[in-house]
């Protein structure tokens, strides 16, 4: 179970720009050795410039579960739904 309260992410990713291969070579990167990493932010946007869906945000959402990692949306005043939080 994920606490409710606001934890602040000890490592912060921007994944704007990437393709769902360089995103995921990132991600699974810091998932191989999170080091002191115990909450990981993937900002991946909202899908307000794409020409279709949103890409990233299922994408990474799936890594993180085959990966056997929780995973939560941010608060929402911390990118909601264009920002995943992944709990070591």
């Amino acid at each position: 179970m994920v606490n409710k309260y606001s934890q602040k992410p000890d490592k912060v990713i921007d994944l704007h720009g990437y393709t769902r291969a360089e995103a995921a070579a990132m991600v699974q990167a810091i998932l191989k050795d999170p080091g002191s990493t115990k909450i990981l932010r993937c900002i991946v946007g909202r899908g307000i410039h794409s020409s279709g869906a949103p890409v990233l945000g299922e994408y990474i959402k799936n890594i993180a579960h085959q990966h056997g990692y929780n995973f939560r949306y941010a608060k929402r005043n911390e990118g909601g739904e264009g920002a995943i939080d992944i709990i070591f």
